[in-house]
């Protein structure tokens, strides 16, 4: 009779990453998925209307103006680079 698991360590190595694969996601799941309340609130705003959040990205991004009192740099042409 030929065993095919004890001979085969094939079968082990697929075995062992299918395990890997399972901790990696409850792993995730752990330190990622959002706190149970956050799908209860999520749900209940989803019907009022989408206003943006005061720490929306694009109240992050500082705009590229000159300081007042700083004087803007002076524009050469730019040298050709060989």
């Amino acid at each position: 009779m030929n065993n095919l698991l004890s001979n085969n360590p094939r079968f082990y190595l697929w075995g062992a990453l299918a395990l890997l694969l399972l901790l990696n996601f409850q792993t995730w799941m752990r330190d990622y998925a959002p706190p149970p309340g956050a799908t209860a609130a999520a749900t209940t705003s989803a019907s009022a209307p989408v206003t943006a959040a005061p720490n929306d990205l694009g109240n992050r991004i500082p705009d590229a103006t000159t300081a007042a009192g700083a004087k803007p740099a002076a524009s050469s042409p730019a040298a050709p680079v060989a």
